[in-house]
């Protein structure tokens, strides 16, 4: 029998889901609620109003479902039941900022020599 896998809840669920839903309104209103319309209306297909409310129903839907998805594994038994799957939201290990910022920072002079490509 294995141990159980501790699990460290997931940081800022909030921010998450509210990420989850702005990653997939935009794609999904942008396609199914303008662009698919002025697709259809560029190849002459008549779209009605009741046809033009289901497509941005769908992307309501399909927001709303991404949205829920992120928001029940952000819930710290479900990220528990990921983690046996290695699929945690969360490694448990802490990453400071400093770190990030010299991992990515930008050498001096390296921005002049590119500039001369």
């Amino acid at each position: 029998m294995t141990s159980p896998q501790h699990v460290a809840p997931i940081q800022d669920p909030g921010t998450r889901v509210l990420r989850t839903l702005v990653q997939v309104g935009l794609p999904s209103f942008l396609t199914l609620a303008a662009g698919f319309p002025a697709v259809a209306e560029q190849l002459g297909v008549f779209l009605s109003p009741r046809m033009r409310a289901a497509l941005l129903g769908l992307a309501a839907a399909i927001t709303a479902a991404a949205t829920f998805l992120s928001w029940l594994m952000s819930v710290p038994a479900v990220n528990a039941l990921l983690g046996k799957a290695g699929l945690a939201g969360h490694s448990g290990t802490p990453v400071e900022v400093d770190s990030l910022t010299r991992a990515f920072s930008v050498p001096a002079g390296a921005a002049d020599a590119y500039a001369g490509h």
